[in-house]
């Protein structure tokens, strides 16, 4: 979408109000929260006289079309391309619970909690979608291969949230506008290091599921945790990721539960994941720096191997001095918050003609050591004392 045409309907969205729609047992109420998501309302009345509206109802945000069905909640989303989304079948009441039913497109998967639970229900499709169920005091739902069923126990209404995106982290961060994330989160205490297969599918369960916490990794991991739990708040992405999180247009990616994402940057794999075939990119073990293919099939030995992916810098705290493990050959950032004076500092290094360019713009005053991996037989490290507000460059010839 053109920016001069996302500004229009950000605008319209900002001043629009919930529209109310007439069934012939109750009636509905429809609202965009921005041009990507929109929420609908659907209540029951006794002795309900309005007539149902007799026209298709038609709601357009410049991102995303809805069409409910004359009389009824029935509705086709899609977006303004005419690329078809979904279709959403009307909440249907009975006895003591109310139902969300719908068939499934081919190939698409849900994603997300099943199952019985108190939480509001979220999950996200392949088709590229998700959604927030709200109004129940227990939730059950069920995914059958061409079915997907929420019931919501013990309310007289229901309240369902769309998101779209383009990819999962694009849904994560809208479904933060009908969920407002606290101002603190619970934290968990997790050693990536010493993960279980138990405790790495509850920790993928939890993310597909959107629950949100703070991890403490121990003090190796302080400063690259600072930019994750900046994110967990800024967009309500979890620090530890399903694969498919981070490779949404791998079809395959969604049945890898057996490892998950550290960030962007590490793939943490433990023994029962073994023969692994890695994902797209190149990978480097950390613990014996051996390089990776894309595609390659590993034998983990270890019971937890940990792997960077080529192309990224990883920040690891040793004492007093905080390392810089760049992972060539691509060009690579990080963005290391600094509560103290709430800014970030930054790393960047790339090839720049013949040299390795190594930059650092530090908002505090630190001791750093670039770790270079794959130039030459060992890690190449070289130590710098940056002062605050200081940029700090390196050209090192190749």
């Amino acid at each position: 979408m053109r920016p001069l045409v996302l500004l229009a309907a950000l605008a319209i969205i900002a001043g629009a109000k919930p529209v109310r729609l007439d069934l012939p047992d109750g009636s509905a109420e429809f609202e965009w929260i921005s041009p990507s998501t929109f929420r609908v309302l659907r209540t029951w009345h006794e002795n309900h006289a309005t007539p149902a509206d007799a026209a298709t109802r038609t709601f357009e945000s410049g991102i995303l079309r809805v069409e409910f069905e004359a009389g009824t909640l029935n509705a086709k989303v899609s977006t303004e391309s005419g690329k078809p989304l979904a279709e959403l079948g009307s909440p249907t009441k009975a006895p003591g619970k109310i139902l969300l039913d719908r068939k499934l497109a081919a190939g698409e998967h849900i994603l997300g909690r099943t199952g019985a639970s108190p939480h509001h229900p979220f999950f996200f499709s392949t088709a590229g979608f998700g959604q927030l169920v709200r109004g129940g005091q227990k939730y059950i739902v069920d995914v059958q291969p061409e079915r997907l069923r929420v019931t919501a126990q013990g309310g007289d209404r229901i309240e369902y949230f769309f998101f779209y995106g383009p990819a999962p982290k694009d849904i994560y961060d809208q479904r933060k506008l009908a969920i407002k994330i606290p101002d603190s989160l619970p934290v968990r205490t997790i050693d990536p290091r010493k993960l279980t297969c138990d405790a790495l599918h509850a920790l993928n369960a939890d993310s597909l599921a959107a629950e949100l916490y703070t991890v403490s990794a121990g003090p190796e991991w302080e400063n690259f945790m600072g930019a994750y739990t900046r994110e967990i708040f800024d967009r309500g992405l979890p620090v530890f990721r399903p694969l498919v999180l981070e490779y949404p247009r791998d079809t395959a990616a969604w049945r890898w539960r057996d490892v998950t994402m550290f960030g962007d940057e590490m793939l943490v794999a433990p023994r029962c994941a073994s023969p692994l075939t890695l994902p797209q990119g190149l990978w480097t073990d950390l613990k014996t720096d051996v390089e990776h293919k894309s595609r390659s099939t590993v034998v983990l030995s270890d019971p937890v191997t940990i792997f960077a992916r080529n192309g990224s810098i990883v920040p690891v705290q040793h004492q007093n001095v905080l390392e810089l493990h760049y992972f060539p050959k691509l060009g690579a950032e990080f963005f290391l918050y600094e509560p103290d004076v709430n800014e970030y500092s930054q790393a960047h290094a790339s090839q720049a003609a013949d040299f390795w360019r190594l930059e650092i713009e530090s908002k505090v005053a630190r001791t750093y050591e670039w770790v270079l991996h794959h130039i030459g037989e060992n890690p190449k490290r070289i130590r710098v004392e940056v002062k605050a507000g200081q940029d700090h460059i390196l050209n090192l010839p190749i």
